[in-house]
């Protein structure tokens, strides 16, 4: 081969490089749609009940329902190609319900790799205590930790419209409300307090009373004074 051949080739195979490593630059990337509209099956189902079904198409189907008993139908259900996944049951089950079912290709990078990180995840932590107990301290830390897939934003607060509480949501400051920065705080009374109170026995009549115990914000217990 001539040294232009040679240079020719060189840069083919160059081009030929950069065309391929542009186009995977150029991949879409996963994006989230509404809240319960696309479902991906092993994020929902595979550890929210306890362990993944092994196999049946019928088991599946159960565990879905319960789910949707819940939750409603979602427009779309995501899943790998497992023969729980393509049995005519199965088939039947989302066209009843008017759901589109999409099979994720056994390579593509993005989905697969999703489904494989947390699978590892639920998988450490298995290791760390007993079953029952690992399986809802799991649960509750995938669903409040933010994930890149949706924004950065929790998954149970793209579900329900709401963070879920944990012991981090404690340990932060407390923020002051509106309404108490601008001086409309509400009104405690202390334990002993001389009140009055309404006597719904004596045809609403207001009583004078003494207050024993508060309970919840605006609710106290008392006593005729």
């Amino acid at each position: 081969m001539s040294f232009e051949n040679d240079v020719r080739h060189t840069l083919v195979e160059s081009n030929r490089n950069t065309q391929q490593r542009k186009y995977e630059r150029k991949r879409r990337k996963m994006r989230s749609s509404n809240k319960w509209q696309r479902t991906p099956f092993a994020k929902i189902m595979y550890y929210g009940h306890k362990r993944k079904p092994r196999g049946s198409d019928g088991t599946t189907i159960g565990a879905l329902d319960r789910i949707f008993s819940t939750h409603g139908f979602p427009k779309t259900l995501v899943s790998d190609s497992g023969t729980q996944f393509t049995s005519v049951d199965f088939k039947e089950f989302c066209q009843q319900r008017s759901i589109e079912h999409i099979r994720i290709p056994p390579y593509h990078p993005q989905s697969n790799g999703q489904a494989e990180r947390e699978r590892e995840a639920y998988k450490k932590a298995i290791g760390e205590g007993t079953m029952g107990k690992v399986l809802q301290n799991f649960l509750l830390r995938q669903r409040s930790t933010p994930h890149s897939g949706i924004g950065k934003k929790f998954p149970a607060e793209v579900l329900m419209g709401r963070k879920l509480r944990t012991v981090h949501e404690t340990m932060l400051p407390k923020k002051t409300r509106p309404d108490e920065r601008r001086g409309n705080k509400k009104n405690i009374l202390a334990v002993n307090a001389p009140v009055y109170a309404r006597d719904y026995r004596l045809g609403h009549q207001w009583t004078a009373a003494i207050t024993t115990k508060r309970h919840g914000s605006m609710i106290y217990y008392y006593c005729g004074g």
